[in-house]
């Protein structure tokens, strides 16, 4: 129906002849017109939209959608949009579907909030759309001409065979085809979006030389640019699947459809997962990258993840607690995301107990735990995984590390019974076991000098904000924590050596995690090699042999160098804790471009990361929207310091308040995912503000420093304490809807996801604000 509405003249001969003569007419005028105005540049700009059209020609139609754009000509830019989606492509690449992705998001932009609004508001971009007319004297009618295809829609739906409409017979009848039209796009997109490599498909290890001829992986050789494309697009991709759920909320879908929506956005929420977010290999994963996606996503695009793994994975995992597959992997998305809520919901059901009959059997994904009033109680195994990031978070580090060596042998004992038996699950596994031996290096008896890969870095100390690396162990336990890994290494190897093409990769982490014990300590270098010797003649697999052959430490850590550093995605590191004087045992290995991260305390450890960090993200091309705030960052701390040093006192005192308090800004907005977007719009008035600044002094200057931190954030303060007092109105009013209603109807499974959207979504953010402000 849109196609018929915006050409009405199907035959292209027909359109031709008449696109020709209104070429002859611009010529004409033009060249009798002094002066062009914004009307009759919007005439050209169609007149170009039409022909672009007509040649099938994608890029003119693209900037005709821009022009009309900028201009804020809704209702033609609603036809260039959809003209562009409607030329078919035979081959799609990843910029044209990224390309699409953005167009099909702005037809939502422009048609949801005409479609969802409870009642017609006179809206004219809709009458501008479908050429509806108003009738004289009768605000509540319109007249829809002769030939416009909505009165065919109009008649099926209700019956009603003339060209005079009440305006709200016209809106539902239109909002209903607009969500149909929508639906279909972006269901064409989720079929479609299953075929792209970029999208969908995991890289191949082979990358460009893989003999397989239907080999289904992306094939392409990786670099940190490259997987920075892929991941945008792929969450480009869910953020189009996430706009089904506003008209599946709204019912604006027919039936057949709405069954369709939450598994279709659950699909290609475990596609992000497995394929772009999982960590797999040096080769074709880059921590620098995840962390920037992850840490830039709208707001939309992470409550809808968070959705998912609050909604389906936990409630999964709370059926059977002994599924680890589905912990590892909520417990991971709920750290990645710094989802508090998530966190707090999977260590209270982890805290669940269990009575026992007999405390000898214990239920699979249960270890005993205690008696209470005669009854001997199991606690799930998983209550360990919530502890280890607990104490990590108050920098309890050997009791985070003695928690998650009991949780990964029971998982090692137990794979076949708690469902660790796929790539991914071992995968998130190894993840675990490389944070722990990372820690138990961090925290050794003697001052930290050791190799670790950059991934581990990244992925774990930066990540998941574990405070690093300052002796705590003696030398016997740290001996007994390295002795526990080394065999846990070793008995997973064992597990996965006869499968050894399904677990190529995961094999080849714990090869070189075996090596970095090797190499960190040297007592143990001995049982490496002569483990090494025995896998040897089990494998036949040329990558993995190429490091059990090696003979000698420093043939190791050669191999290790170069195989980290092979698509720039990882490298290894020299971790070095610089005490007094005490050299470096293994800065020798800078000579060969190793880098060596130095730091005295965790501020300059974080410091050195960041460091090494940007190098990365820069030298791939890859820019943070952190690394484009620096130089406002420079001014505004720049300005600080120049009003700190004022004669006047009260300069100085209102100089410190902003200097703690930009602090605080600075440091979410730089490190963290979840802060809400008025932090944003906070930093950015704060740089005009420092701005402004530079060239004022004195009492002005202080004027406009208390005007700022009395009024504007005090104000900020004020609104927020009465939004939260009205969300605890309106939540107290669901509830007593929920507890006077039968359950199981539409109504009050409505107000069920309205009620947990206001508690764990818009509640949140509330309380986030003002703890910023406090």
């Amino acid at each position: 129906m849109l196609n018929e509405i915006m050409v009405s003249i199907t035959d292209s001969s027909t359109l031709q002849h008449y696109l020709s003569k209104m070429n002859e007419f611009i010529v004409k005028m033009e060249s009798q017109l002094i002066r062009k105005s914004e009307k009759w540049n919007d005439l050209i700009e169609e007149f170009n939209l039409y022909s672009a059209n007509l040649d099938k020609d994608i890029n003119k139609i693209h900037k005709c959608i821009q022009y009309f754009r900028r201009h804020n000509k809704l209702a033609t830019e609603f036809y260039a949009v959809n003209i562009w989606l409607q030329i078919p492509q035979s081959n799609i690449q990843a910029k044209y579907w990224n390309n699409r992705l953005q167009h099909i998001l702005r037809l939502c932009d422009l048609v949801f909030p005409l479609i969802t609004a409870l009642q017609y508001n006179d809206n004219k971009i809709i009458e501008n759309i479908f050429i509806v007319s108003e009738v004289e004297n009768c605000p509540q009618k319109r007249q829809i001409f002769f030939g416009n295809p909505l009165i065919h829609l109009i008649n099926e739906m209700h019956g009603n065979n003339s060209k005079i409409y009440n305006v709200d017979t016209i809106y539902e009848t239109v909002s209903k085809f607009l969500a149909s039209y929508i639906f279909e796009l972006i269901r064409d997109a989720n079929q479609k979006g299953r075929n792209i490599p970029d999208v969908s498909s995991q890289i191949c290890c082979k990358f460009v030389s893989c003999p397989k001829q239907n080999c289904q992986y992306h094939h392409v050789i990786t670099s940190p640019s490259i997987l920075h494309k892929r991941l945008e697009l792929a969450f480009l991709q869910y953020t189009v699947m996430l706009k089904l759920k506003v008209l599946y909320r709204h019912r604006l879908l027919k039936e057949e459809q709405s069954i369709e929506v939450l598994g279709l956005q659950r699909w290609w929420a475990e596609r992000l997962v497995k394929v772009h977010i999982r960590y797999q290999s040096p080769q074709i994963s880059c921590p620098e990258v995840t962390c920037m996606v992850l840490a830039n996503l709208s707001d939309c695009t992470r409550n809808g993840f968070i959705e998912i793994a609050r909604k389906t994975w936990l409630r999964e995992l709370i059926n059977n607690v002994s599924n680890f597959e589905i912990m590892l992997k909520c417990m991971f998305i709920f750290q990645q995301l710094k989802d508090k809520w998530g966190i707090d919901m999977f260590d209270w059901e982890m805290s669940k107990t269990t009575k026992l009959l007999n405390p000898n059997n214990l239920p699979i994904g249960f270890e005993y735990h205690d008696v209470q009033n005669g009854y001997h109680r199991a606690i799930p195994v998983g209550k360990r995984l919530s502890l280890f990031f607990h104490h990590l978070k108050f920098d309890h580090v050997i009791e985070a590390i003695l928690n998650i060596k009991e949780f990964i042998q029971y998982a090692i004992s137990k794979n076949q019974k708690v469902n660790l038996v796929t790539s991914d699950a071992f995968g998130d596994l190894v993840s675990l076991m490389e944070f722990a031996t990372s820690l138990i290096f961090a925290v050794s008896p003697r001052y930290c000098d050791f190799f670790l890969p950059r991934s581990y870095l990244v992925n774990y100390f930066d990540t998941y904000s574990a405070v690093p690396l300052l002796p705590k162990y003696d030398r016997k336990d740290y001996l007994t924590a390295v002795k526990n890994t080394f065999d846990q290494v070793q008995q997973l190897l064992e597990l996965l050596i006869c499968k050894e093409q399904l677990y190529l990769l995961i094999i080849l982490r714990l090869i070189r995690l075996l090596i970095l014990i090797g190499l960190n300590e040297c007592t143990f270098i001995t049982r490496v090699f002569s483990l090494f010797k025995y896998l040897n003649n089990k494998v036949s697999s040329a990558k993995i042999k190429k490091y059990l052959k090696q003979k000698s430490k420093e043939s190791l850590i050669n191999v290790l160098y170069n195989d980290l550093k092979e698509t720039g995605c990882d490298s290894l590191i020299i971790v070095y804790y610089q005490l007094e004087d005490i050299p470096s045992k293994i800065s020798k290995w800078e000579k060969c471009g190793i880098i060596k991260l130095t730091y005295n305390s965790a501020k300059s450890f974080r410091s050195a990361l960041q460091q090494i960090k940007s190098s990365v993200v820069t030298g791939g091309n890859v820019i943070s929207k952190n690394q484009s705030q620096d130089k406002n960052t420079g001014l505004i701390s720049g300005t600080l310091k120049q009003l700190a040093i004022s004669d006047c006192p009260k300069a100085q005192e209102a100089t410190r308040k902003i200097q703690v308090w930009f602090r605080r800004i600075y440091k979410r907005v730089v490190f963290r995912s979840d802060y809400d977007t008025l932090f944003n719009k906070i930093y950015n008035d704060m740089t005009i503000f420092c701005q402004t600044l530079i060239d004022e002094k004195g009492k002005e200057a202080v004027r406009k420093y208390n005007i700022l931190l009395k009024g504007q954030t005090v104000n900020v303060i004020a609104e927020l304490i009465m939004l939260q007092e009205k969300m605890e109105v309106i939540k107290n009013r669901l509830k007593k809807i929920i507890n006077n209603h039968p359950s199981g109807t539409d109504e009050i499974d409505s107000c069920f996801e309205l009620e947990d959207d206001l508690k764990y979504d818009q509640y949140e953010k509330v309380e986030l604000a003002l703890k910023s402000l406090s």
